[in-house]
């Protein structure tokens, strides 16, 4: 749902409901304590970005999450996630760009904070609509979702976007 002309802008004053590649990507996996992260990337090989709208997330027990933006990552340490997939809103176009996973570790540091989610809770919401900041993932970055479990945890997490199309510079 970019903003049209949005390079440069952190808030939206309206949304383009008019782009055919919105997508929503889900993850869940489990870990039975320490670093867990679950993360999209934008795996774009051109320059395409990844406008990110929305994020939901679930656990089986109350923690303390970070929502963080991280530059591109060389390498991050894996955990097999029990289900993951990327899908287009409208069925019958194919996936759209991004890479989404789990983690226990990744070799760059996050480059900002977006959410911390103090004291504890099974579950959280990033609504990114009308009139608050919103994130563009340029190709290679990734936002991500981490906490350090202090038990077994079971952790879903949707993420929504679109690719974006229509991110051009206004004529001069």
């Amino acid at each position: 749902m970019a903003l049209l002309n949005t390079r440069g802008t952190l808030v939206r004053d309206r949304l383009d409901f008019f782009e055919t590649s919105n997508a929503w990507a889900f993850i869940f996996g489990s870990v039975a304590s320490g670093a867990f992260a679950a993360f999209l990337n934008n795996n774009s090989t051109g320059h395409t970005q990844l406008d990110i709208y929305g994020m939901l997330w679930f656990s089986s027990i109350a923690q303390v999450w970070d929502v963080t933006l991280h530059p591109p990552i060389q390498t991050f340490t894996p955990i097999t996630p029990t289900e993951s997939m990327i899908l287009c809103i409208q069925p019958d176009l194919p996936a759209p760009a991004g890479f989404i996973g789990l983690a226990s570790a990744f070799n760059s540091p996050s480059y900002y904070r977006i959410l911390r989610q103090s004291g504890g809770a099974q579950s959280g919401t990033l609504d990114l609509g009308y009139g608050t900041a919103h994130t563009v993932l340029p190709p290679g970055w990734s936002l991500v979702l981490s906490t350090t479990a202090t038990a077994a945890v079971e952790l879903s997490v949707t993420f929504y976007y679109q690719q974006v199309t229509d991110n051009v510079a206004q004529a001069k």
